[in-house]
C-alpha cells in the first residue's frame, strides 16, 4: 500500500494529491482519476468513492450525472439506510444497489453526494434510533421534518435535504 501510494504521488504534478485531484475532475476525468485510485493496494473502489465524494462537497466541485456512480461509497451504513427504505435489498449487488440509490436521487431531485453522506452520517451515528421511529412513526423533536410526509423512498430524499453538509475534512494531523 505504501509504495503504491508513494508511486501514484511521484507520478502526479507537485505531488499533491488534492490539487491534481481536483484538475482531473474539472477536467472531465473523474472516471479515470476514480480508476488511477482504485489501482492503489488497499484504497480499492469504497475509499476512492469516499475521497472523491468528500472532496467535491468540500471544493463544491461540479460532476456530470454520468460520474455519480465514482462518488458514491457504498459502505455499512448506507447500505443498511438504503435497505431500511427499501431503495435496495439483500438481493442487490454493490452496483445494483448504488443505482437504485441514483435513480432514487433523480426521482426526487436530491443531489446523491449529499444524500451518501447524510446516509452514512445517519448510519454512523444513529441508525437504530432514526430507523425505529421511522417505522413507528414517532416523531422526534429533531427528525420532525423526517416522519411528517412518512413515505419508503421520499424519507431518503428528505434526508438529505435536510442533513446539512458536512464540515470540510481536515488532513492535518
Amino acid at each position: 500500500m505504501v509504495l503504491d501510494s508513494l508511486q501514484f504521488l511521484t507520478s502526479i504534478p507537485s505531488y499533491n494529491i488534492v490539487l491534481y485531484s481536483i484538475s482531473e475532475i474539472r477536467a472531465g476525468r473523474i472516471q479515470q482519476l476514480y480508476l488511477r485510485l482504485n489501482k492503489i493496494r488497499q484504497v480499492g473502489q469504497k475509499v476512492a468513492s469516499f475521497y472523491l465524494r468528500d472532496l467535491i462537497s468540500c471544493y463544491k466541485l461540479k460532476v456530470s450525472e454520468d460520474d455519480y456512480f465514482s462518488v458514491q461509497p457504498l459502505d455499512t451504513w448506507v447500505l443498511q439506510v438504503a435497505k431500511a427504505l427499501g431503495v435496495c435489498s439483500d438481493n442487490d449487488s454493490t452496483a445494483d444497489a448504488v443505482q437504485k440509490i441514483l435513480q432514487a436521487c433523480r426521482q426526487f431531485g436530491v443531489d446523491p453526494k449529499r444524500i451518501n453522506s447524510g446516509a452514512w452520517y445517519l448510519g454512523a451515528n444513529s441508525f437504530k434510533v432514526v430507523i425505529s421511529c421511522l417505522r413507528d412513526k414517532r416523531p422526534l423533536p429533531w427528525a420532525k421534518r423526517l416522519t411528517m410526509h412518512y413515505t419508503t423512498s421520499s424519507t431518503l430524499a428528505m434526508i438529505a435535504t435536510q442533513h446539512p453538509q458536512p464540515p470540510p475534512i481536515s488532513y492535518a494531523y
